[in-house]
């Protein structure tokens, strides 16, 4: 492909064209002498916790199975809106109220840009929330076109094609969106990590697991400390079933970002070893990555260290680990929801009415917190309080089909069939 050959990436054998070999491959006529080494290849494998004896736990005889993970593709913060840096500072030179127009490159302001790019990110996320699909697209259309006005005002810059990208994915554009990305890793040398990652994950989505590996490869090969392209590839390779090699991937990349260490490269690794029944390897990378700055401060990864415990049935330890969540993220709305349900399942129904309740009041468009906690009044004979909880978070979100079910079941149970059946129909045409 266009942008692939640009960088060097061999269409026919992708990172075998970075391993140095020689004589060099086939596609040499892309660069004279072949490509140029990956500079993740002096990175050696950093040593592991201890293994427990027996066989290799990542050797894996038959399909991968599935692990609650947090997929993360290094985006940046949709909740903040952007402020000028010292660069984009000009002196006035028509007055005091003068509009600035162009920077000295003869380019629109960097932060005329970034507002643009920050309207855009609002309207995606409120198509999320769109009560109606021609609201939806209506915001889709209003966060398309502010993308390529940037676009237009400067072509290099990668945040565009990327925040596009994913638009497009949205919306099952996925040629578009793979023209996009060529196009964007052509406009930008080939330098822009971010935009070989997003197209890689396109690729990982549509399954075309050899195309993924070629981009996870040059986006490293761009930046060697991409934390999102190392746990992005391994956990391609994990979902096809290649558990030893997603576990060298991933302490790769710990090595490779040692200077700014990531919490979801030890979060993936803990899961894995977990998923394998390798329990006290899991804790050790979960004790790993909460020792890191962003580790201490990230509740996902004291979450997912929450969830493991959970099932291990030590209820003290448990609840240490969810008050850790909300030391680092006090709104956390998937850490009031699965404390709530783990004191339902240990009796404790005050408890899990107390937390759901606070979860509502901190996140109150929140509907999976609100149908939990429907839930746990059905089931303590609270219809009453049940029905207007789930009439509630219909009203919060009319496309979130659980709240439809739940309701659907309980008045079924109840006896109300007709309205039963009303609401069940809700589930295959929510409210337009």
């Amino acid at each position: 492909m266009r942008a692939l050959a640009f960088w060097g990436v061999c269409p026919d054998t992708g990172p075998a064209c970075f391993s140095g070999r020689t004589p060099p491959c086939t596609c040499s006529n892309i660069r004279p002498g072949g490509h140029k080494r990956s500079t993740r290849s002096s990175l050696q494998q950093q040593p592991g916790p201890p293994k427990q004896p027996g066989s290799n736990p990542y050797q894996s005889e038959g399909p991968a199975a599935a692990v609650a993970s947090l997929d993360w593709d290094g985006d940046w913060d949709e909740s903040s809106p952007p402020s000028a840096s010292q660069d984009q500072k000009q002196p006035w030179d028509k007055g005091f109220f003068a509009p600035v127009q162009q920077s000295a490159q003869n380019k629109p302001l960097k932060i005329n840009r970034d507002l643009l790019l920050y309207r855009a990110r609002l309207s995606r996320n409120a198509a999320f929330r769109a009560s109606t699909g021609k609201e939806k697209a209506k915001r889709q259309k209003d966060s398309e076109a502010a993308l390529r006005k940037v676009l237009v005002m400067d072509p290099t810059d990668g945040r565009a094609y990327v925040t596009l990208g994913k638009l497009l994915l949205q919306q099952k554009r996925i040629e578009e969106a793979r023209k996009l990305y060529d196009d964007g890793a052509a406009a930008t040398g080939g330098l822009n990590e971010y935009i070989w990652q997003a197209w890689a994950y396109l690729e990982a989505k549509q399954n075309n697991v050899g195309q993924a590996r070629k981009l996870f490869d040059a986006a490293l090969v761009a930046n060697g400390e991409h934390a999102a392209s190392w746990h992005g590839w391994g956990l391609l390779e994990k979902r096809q079933g290649n558990f030893k090699k997603a576990r060298d991937l991933w302490m790769k990349g710990i090595k490779a970002t040692r200077a700014k260490p990531n919490p979801y490269l030890y979060q993936a690794l803990a899961l894995m070893a977990a998923e394998l029944k390798y329990t006290e390897e899991a804790r050790e990378w979960f004790m790993e990555g909460t020792k890191t700055l962003l580790g201490a401060q990230s509740h996902a990864i004291w979450h997912a260290w929450a969830g493991m415990e959970a099932e291990q049935g030590d209820p003290t330890v448990v609840r240490y680990l969810y008050r850790r969540c909300l030391e680092a993220n006090p709104r956390s709305r998937f850490t009031y929801l699965s404390w709530g349900l783990f004191e339902k399942k240990q009796g404790s129904t005050d408890n899990a009415k107390a937390l759901l309740r606070q979860g509502h009041q901190l996140n109150p468009r929140d509907p999976a917190i609100v149908q939990a906690w429907a839930l746990l009044e059905a089931e303590g004979g609270n219809l009453g309080k049940a029905r207007e909880l789930l009439e509630k978070g219909s009203q919060m979100d009319p496309w979130h089909v659980p709240i439809w079910q739940a309701w659907g079941v309980l008045e079924f149970r109840s006896g109300n069939i007709d309205r039963a059946r009303a609401l069940f129909q809700e589930v295959s045409v929510p409210a337009s």
